[in-house]
């Protein structure tokens, strides 16, 4: 945040110069074109925030008033500058072969929103009406989304249609359905150039700021379920970073199978705290007791139960305490709680010892039949590597 304070300043001010300057030749088309280049950069800085901390840029809304404000040649240069300037002036950490393929994946998606809009407004009788525009803009944004997805799932990323990716999407493309209209108007008519820009993103910032704030609680919301889990530990009842390890392999092993973010979610709140409840009990059971998984299971899962926002957690720390073919329930359930079971019992073999994680991958596989779930036992190797 701090940085986005000292950026985003500095670009607008270069966007202002560069503005200024372009004026100087009396073309207007080059003074919108610097300026709305300039938002681009600055959208690139400002992404809505998912669940899994990845983001989708604010510079998607802008985009579409490019595309329907400039021929096919200054839309492709427009945004290749704002998408190199992105790159340079931006805040992603992960060197240059990240920014590379950040790149890459904005240049595919300005590609796919042009030839969209053009393709169907050209199917449509280049008719100059409000349906006609407005069913371009929409064949656009959808365009936007199925590249979006498909450059996720390249790059081995969850996909962003979750709940919280479906609200950014929207903003994202009714802001920018709104900015392009007002900005070219209907047969030319009802334009309002660049104020369309200034207006609509008011509300687009608005939301900005909202998914900022969801990120930070999401962040305080782990950080808190990290701290509880590192309890156990301290007591010397857990051995040290089990919580961790746990949440982290559950986490990858629920991607494997399939599930969906929300229910990931509440894999790895469980994962944090399936061993909370022992802390609770006057005789803990011995580390290798039978019945020991039963006992905290059990004890975890009604402590939980209590909190409105963990029941959903406190399922699956219960079914973690049973074999898969005694689970009952929504399928997800059952193989939620499997993540969590096979997850936990994997770290309680090879804890963090590379060395014994593929002797405790063959005790696992040899367990009868009837303990662990086979889909998510191969989750589990894939997860490993």
């Amino acid at each position: 945040m701090n940085r986005l304070r000292v950026r985003i300043p500095a670009i607008v001010a270069a966007g202002c110069v560069g503005a200024a300057a372009a004026s100087a030749s009396n073309d207007l088309a080059v003074v919108h074109a610097v300026a709305l280049m300039t938002a681009l950069v600055v959208g690139e800085l400002l992404v809505l925030r998912l669940e899994d901390g990845t983001g989708i840029p604010v510079a998607y809304a802008p985009l579409l008033v490019v595309v329907v404000g400039f021929t096919s040649t200054r839309v492709a240069v427009i945004v290749a500058a704002a998408v190199v300037i992105g790159a340079a002036v931006g805040t992603d950490r992960r060197g240059l072969r990240g920014r590379c393929t950040t790149s890459a994946q904005r240049l595919a998606v300005g590609a796919a929103a042009l030839g969209a809009y053009q393709g169907m407004f050209v199917a449509l009788g280049r008719t100059e009406s409000v349906a006609v525009v407005l069913g371009s803009l929409v064949t656009a944004v959808v365009a936007m989304v199925v590249v979006e997805e498909m450059a996720r799932r390249g790059q081995r990323l969850p996909s962003a249609l979750t709940a919280r990716g479906v609200r950014a999407w929207s903003a994202l493309g009714a802001t920018g359905v709104l900015m392009a209209l007002g900005y070219r108007g209907v047969d030319g008519r009802g334009g309002t150039g660049l104020w369309s820009v200034a207006l609509f993103s008011i509300p687009l910032i608005a939301a900005w700021y909202s998914f900022e704030r969801l990120a930070v609680v999401t962040r305080t919301h782990r950080q808190t379920l990290q701290a509880l889990s590192m309890a156990t530990e301290m007591a010397g009842l857990v051995v040290d970073g089990h919580g961790r390890r746990v949440a982290e392999l559950s986490e990858r092993i629920a991607h494997e199978v399939g599930l969906d973010l929300s229910t990931i979610e509440h894999i790895v709140a469980a994962a944090h705290l399936h061993h909370l409840g022992v802390v609770t009990l006057d005789d803990p059971p011995a580390p290798r007791a039978p019945d020991r998984v039963a006992i905290v299971a059990d004890v975890t899962a009604a402590m939980l139960r209590e909190i409105p926002a963990l029941t959903e957690a406190a399922r699956i720390v219960d079914g973690q305490g049973r074999h898969a073919r005694d689970l009952r329930g929504r399928a997800d359930d059952r193989l939620a709680s499997q993540v969590l079971k096979v997850a936990s019992d994997f770290d309680d073999l090879a804890g963090d010892e590379p060395l014994r994680a593929r002797p405790a991958l063959e005790a696992l596989y040899a367990s009868p039949g009837y303990v662990y779930d086979r889909r998510v036992l191969e989750a589990l190797e894939v997860a490993l590597g």
